[in-house]
């Protein structure tokens, strides 16, 4: 790796020490969930043995990971793709009833604040993510998907899952506004 050029490096934002923890505490009760078996899939309690079965933010959880699995193996700028990265972070959010700032954003992506500024900004201009404003403080902005962008991520896992052959659960039609 070290005979790329330095511009295709990229380097993560440091972890701290508590953050670190928390993730290997999140990562060892996952296991105890699903006693340990990679093919079981957390579905709110309940614990599904079946690979083929699965929910969307199960399915978006699996294809970031690997996509940062691509990263242990190759220089992640071979393959950056922030605008994707932060589609399915709020995507992700959006499945959880969960609020993305917009520094959460970039955080997901894995990427510099200003390229998330810019892909943010981006974003916007085409209609495809909305920025809500936080009412308690005001210097602070939501992102939320679209409704069309929302249909469209859905129509995209739908087809990923047929020609994967899984079956999606755990969202209608009617869940994307």
């Amino acid at each position: 790796m070290n005979a790329l050029p330095a511009d295709l490096h990229h380097r993560a934002p440091p972890r701290s020490p508590v953050n670190e923890e928390l993730l290997k505490i999140a990562a060892r009760l996952t296991d105890l969930a699903t006693g340990g078996d990679p093919h079981n899939e957390l579905i709110g309690f309940a614990v599904v043995s079946n690979p083929s079965i699965m929910t969307y933010a199960a399915l978006v959880k699996r294809l970031v990971a690997d996509r940062r699995h691509r990263e242990k193996h190759f220089a992640p700028a071979l393959f950056a793709d922030p605008v994707w990265d932060i589609l399915l972070d709020l995507f992700l959010a959006e499945t959880e009833s969960r609020p993305i700032s917009v520094s959460s954003a970039t955080v997901a992506a894995n990427i510099p604040p200003t390229t998330g500024l810019r892909c943010i900004a981006m974003l916007t201009a085409k209609g495809m993510i909305l920025r809500i404003p936080v009412p308690l403080d005001k210097r602070k902005i939501y992102l939320q998907l679209s409704s069309e962008t929302s249909i469209s991520i859905k129509a995209y896992l739908d087809d990923l899952a047929a020609r994967w052959s899984i079956t999606l659960i755990g969202l209608s039609h009617a869940a994307f506004r």
